[in-house]
């Protein structure tokens, strides 16, 4: 019995411990909202400006590279920010509404990567958000809305 004492003598602040690590290791997921505008760079990429609002509020540049796999598209983003940068990995179904013009349904997009003060967050959500995201590969423009839920992960993931 006395061995069964200092055993849980030990264990009892250890799992204490260990459970109360757990539970730090990530915040509550939150709102995240992430809007860009740009333009077609070549065949297979693009350009613009983001910002975002939720989780984090912040601005800046974005490039994309993406690929067509039928009916689907496939991308990721890397979006350059004041706080960090965010790597994005995005897949949807293209529904074309004319010649030109795609919008997007269907699908998600996932927090792949971060640095700076981005570098420990997770979350995604579905591309597109709203009626007016789309792609217009006769003018190059591009308006897309993201939006989801993120939050910090310690350690970086």
């Amino acid at each position: 019995m006395t061995r069964l004492v200092r055993i849980l003598v030990f264990a009892i602040p250890f799992a204490a411990a260990a459970a109360l690590a757990l539970s730090a290791a990530a915040t509550t997921p939150q709102a995240l909202r992430i809007d860009m505008v740009g333009h077609l760079t070549g065949p297979s990429t693009a350009a613009g400006t983001w910002t975002s609002s939720g989780l984090v509020t912040d601005a800046g540049t974005y490039t994309e590279t993406f690929r067509f796999a039928g009916d689907t598209i496939h991308g990721e983003k890397l979006l350059v920010g004041h706080g960090g940068t965010l790597v994005l990995r995005v897949q949807a179904v293209v529904a074309w509404i004319d010649a030109c013009t795609a919008t997007f349904k269907a699908g998600s997009w996932q927090i792949a990567g971060g640095t700076g003060g981005y570098q420990s967050f997770a979350g995604g959500g579905e591309p597109a958000a709203e009626p007016s995201s789309f792609g217009n590969v006769c003018t190059g423009q591009i308006r897309i809305a993201h939006a989801g839920r993120a939050h910090t992960e310690e350690n970086g993931g």
